[in-house]
């Protein structure tokens, strides 16, 4: 799976608006349609839960790492994949009558992919209220426009004041749409205060593209952050999600189709694959067959022979990462031991073979050092 940082995503989004011709519009209505069927599929599963006594979603793994979970018997035939939502959920609102979402709305995009996430739940029966942080008139661009839309339709709004408590009696779950991969540094003013009411509602958060605080290269968190159940990653996974802390605030983890094709443009290298079990036994011929938890730090090794200096020890989340370079030092043959070798110092600094090899024996990696091509 294909990682990107912030500024490999704002590339990204320049390339496919002004070199490929698809309208920035275009764009946020999918991410805001894809943000929607995430939510609807978050209600089903709750509803599941409650008659099935379904698993907590906290057990939930992420969709892109994990196996999914099977619906209790009997239940099967009600699930529906999140493309199917809301196309179906038309004909079928009184499934949503007792949900009722709360959605935060910022200034940039997206806050707009949030607008437009409103407008499909509402057209898919739950009851929707938008909370903007700044006053709606500082909004611009296609965002501007998707408020106006908001506007027409009536979807009921407020602004939020700072210093006065915001009310969430009655609702049953928060869209975090306030702070995208374009945020810089900790959120200040309104923005800091309603992720810290949001977190202590005790509701549910699903946020859009990232976690608002969540710093998307390195999964670092500023005070304060959202704290998801969920997040819609859109277009391409975020490397600051794969790691730790980030991973933890993000949830569960979707990556969704918004319209951007899904091969890099040429000037824009990528900022590594993560990979997956499904990913290591296709790509590299390795079969893992010992499980470890998200959180423990195991499973990443990072290889290359070229020396980045600027680039310190990094760690993944969920499954061993390697970097975009000319080859890669290391066998298939020695991930899966790399990997068991290393319990507690399985991340490696990105460095000159040389250098690579006096880490292993300095972690006592004999078998590593026996397989590695000088």
């Amino acid at each position: 799976m294909q990682l990107v940082t912030s500024e490999q995503m704002r590339e990204i989004d320049q390339y496919t608006i002004q070199m490929l011709g698809i309208p920035s519009m275009a764009l946020m209505e999918n991410a805001g349609r894809a943000i929607a069927e995430e939510v609807l599929a978050y209600c089903r599963g709750r509803s599941l839960r409650s008659i099935s006594r379904y698993p907590s979603a906290e057990r939930c793994t992420m969709r892109w790492g994990g196996k999914k979970q099977e619906p209790a018997m009997g239940a099967k035939e009600d699930m529906q994949t999140p493309n199917e939502a809301i196309r179906s959920d038309y004909s079928g609102k009184e499934r949503y009558t007792q949900e009722r979402w709360l959605i935060l709305v910022g200034k940039g995009n997206n806050g707009g992919d949030g607008l437009v996430c409103a407008r499909h739940l509402a057209d898919a029966g739950l009851d929707v209220h938008l909370l903007y942080a700044e006053p709606p008139e500082s909004l611009r661009g296609d965002a501007a426009a998707q408020h106006v839309i908001a506007e027409r339709l009536g979807l009921p709004r407020s602004v939020y004041t700072p210093g006065e408590a915001v009310t969430f009696s009655g609702f049953t779950g928060i869209v975090d749409a306030l702070l995208g991969t374009g945020a810089k540094g900790a959120p200040r003013g309104a923005y800091a205060s309603l992720i810290r009411e949001a977190n202590g509602s005790g509701l549910p958060i699903i946020a859009a593209d990232i976690p608002s605080g969540l710093d998307a290269d390195t999964g670092g968190l500023h005070d304060p952050c959202i704290r998801a159940r969920k997040t819609v990653s859109l277009a391409f996974m975020k490397a600051g999600l794969t790691q730790y802390p980030g991973a933890e605030a993000a949830g569960e983890v979707a990556v969704r189709y918004i319209g951007i094709p899904a091969a890099l443009p040429p000037h824009v290298p990528g900022a590594g694959q993560l990979l997956t079990e499904a990913s290591l036994h296709s790509e590299l011929g390795v079969e893992p067959d010992r499980s470890r938890r998200a959180d423990g730090h195991t499973g990443c090794l990072f290889c290359t022979t070229r020396c980045v200096e600027e680039t310190g020890p990094c760690t993944s989340s969920f499954g061993l990462i390697w970097r975009r370079t000319r080859e890669m030092v290391c066998k298939s043959c020695v991930i899966p031991f790399a990997i068991y070798a290393l319990p507690r110092h399985a991340s490696l600094p990105i460095l000159p073979t040389h250098q690579v090899i006096r880490n292993a024996a300095g972690l006592g990696i004999n078998l590593l050092l026996s397989l590695i091509h000088i």
